[in-house]
C-alpha cells in the first residue's frame, strides 16, 4: 500500500510543475517593454559633457589677483633704511 502511495504523490509533482512552466513564459514578454525605455535615457547624457569646458576659463583669473600682493610689501621695507642714517649723523657733531 505505501509504494501505491508514493507513485501517486510523484505523479502529482510532475503535473505542477509543468504548470509553473507555463506561467513563467508569460512573464518574459513584459520584460522586453522595458528595454526600449533604457535607450531614451543615453540622449539627455551627451549634453552634460559641454558645459564642463566653460569651468576651464574660470581658472586663468584667478592667476592675475595673486600679483597685486607682491607689490605692496616692497614699498615697506624702504621707509626702515631712511631712520638708520639720522643716527650716523649726531654722532659726527661730538
Amino acid at each position: 500500500m505505501r509504494a501505491i502511495t508514493c507513485k501517486k504523490k510523484k505523479e502529482k509533482k510532475k503535473e505542477k510543475k509543468k504548470k509553473k512552466k507555463k506561467k513563467k513564459k508569460k512573464k518574459k514578454k513584459k520584460k522586453k517593454k522595458k528595454k526600449k525605455k533604457k535607450k531614451k535615457k543615453k540622449k539627455k547624457k551627451k549634453k552634460k559633457k559641454k558645459k564642463k569646458k566653460k569651468k576651464k576659463k574660470k581658472k586663468k583669473k584667478k592667476k592675475k589677483k595673486k600679483k597685486k600682493k607682491k607689490k605692496k610689501k616692497k614699498k615697506k621695507k624702504k621707509k626702515k633704511k631712511k631712520k638708520k642714517k639720522k643716527k650716523k649723523k649726531k654722532k659726527k657733531k661730538k
